[in-house]
């Protein structure tokens, strides 16, 4: 993928603002982790993403400071781009699990992978993620997401994901590319969304 530098000619659709703050009503937890219940729903997260336009789908930029800020935000992205996150409340939350990658890029597409499945499967609409664990030996992460069941009436539809694109997906190591934000020491990655 070239430097941001290099795509004047795309058109950039970039989310880098403080969230709206959340209730102050504690989420309900969906599976219980009592050893974790000290983890809440994190507040004011400013949003480092944008969209890139792609040929019948959408590519996403993310960027971050580290592995699991850079995750953070592909998950974030995706569902902004599935509805307006600023209508679902964090009322439910949701741990998950993610093994079986073999380097940076394998474990951001079986994460992203991850996240489509809770949409799909249980209409689960997230509103924030933090993962609590990422492990580059073993290739796992673990972690959050905090959200409520999909509900029509509430939430604006947006464009449906269908699938989360290996081809072209690339993870960014700090120093190899410079991020809208004007940064090179941070993490990148680049994904394509099938719409």
């Amino acid at each position: 993928m070239p430097d941001h530098e290099e795509l004047p000619q795309r058109e950039r659709r970039s989310r880098r603002h403080a969230k709206e703050p959340t209730k102050s009503e504690k989420p309900t937890e969906e599976q219980p982790q009592p050893e974790s219940s000290s983890i809440e729903c994190p507040t004011n997260r400013v949003e480092r993403f944008e969209y890139l336009d792609h040929t019948a789908d959408i590519q996403v930029h993310s960027w971050g400071h580290d592995l699991k800020e850079l995750f953070e935000n592909q998950c974030l992205a995706m569902y902004d781009y599935m509805t307006t996150r600023s209508k679902v409340e964090p009322l439910n939350r949701r741990s998950f699990e993610v093994e079986g990658a073999h380097d940076h890029s394998s474990l951001l597409f079986r994460f992203m992978d991850e996240m489509l499945f809770v949409f799909s499967a249980d209409l689960f609409t997230v509103h924030e993620c933090t993962i609590t664990h990422i492990d580059t030996t073993n290739w796992s992460l673990s972690g959050y997401v905090w959200g409520e069941q999909w509900n029509t009436d509430k939430h604006p539809i947006g464009t449906e994901i269908k699938a989360i694109t290996f081809g072209s997906l690339e993870v960014l190591e700090p120093g190899n590319t410079l991020n809208p934000d004007g940064h090179k020491d941070e993490w990148n990655a680049y994904l394509i969304l099938d719409i």
